[in-house]
This record gives structure tokens, C-alpha cells and sequence, in this order.
């Protein structure tokens, strides 16, 4: 009998796994997907920054007057 070695027949369990990565544009939509909420994220992070920063010197201002 012919049989797959090992490393084949792995790669193709993994891919049962997760059926919906076979297509390409599933793949693209997702990664499109991850970039976008990973700028979005970032964004947060910026003004939550903007925000701590500009509290900060508004209570700095404050405390000089």
C-alpha cells in the first residue's frame, strides 16, 4: 500500500483543521481585516496617550497659576 509520509499527511490534517484558509480570498479578507483592527488599535493607544499627556499638562498649568 501507498502510504503519505508523515510531514504530509500533518499538513494536510492542519489544513482540515481550518477549512476556510484553503481560499484565497478568505485569506485576504482576514489579513485586511487584522491590519485594519490593528491601525485602529494603535490609534486607541495614541490618543489614549494624547489624552494622558494633555491632562497632565493642563494640571501642570494649572498648579503654575
Amino acid at each position: 500500500m501507498n502510504q503519505l509520509p508523515p510531514s504530509t499527511s500533518q499538513s494536510v490534517s492542519s489544513l482540515d483543521q481550518l477549512p476556510l484558509l484553503g481560499y484565497a480570498e478568505f485569506s485576504f479578507g482576514l489579513q485586511s481585516h487584522i491590519r485594519v483592527l490593528r491601525l485602529l488599535g494603535y490609534g486607541f493607544v495614541l490618543l489614549g496617550l494624547l489624552l494622558i499627556s494633555g491632562a497632565m499638562s493642563y494640571q501642570y498649568l494649572c498648579q503654575v497659576q
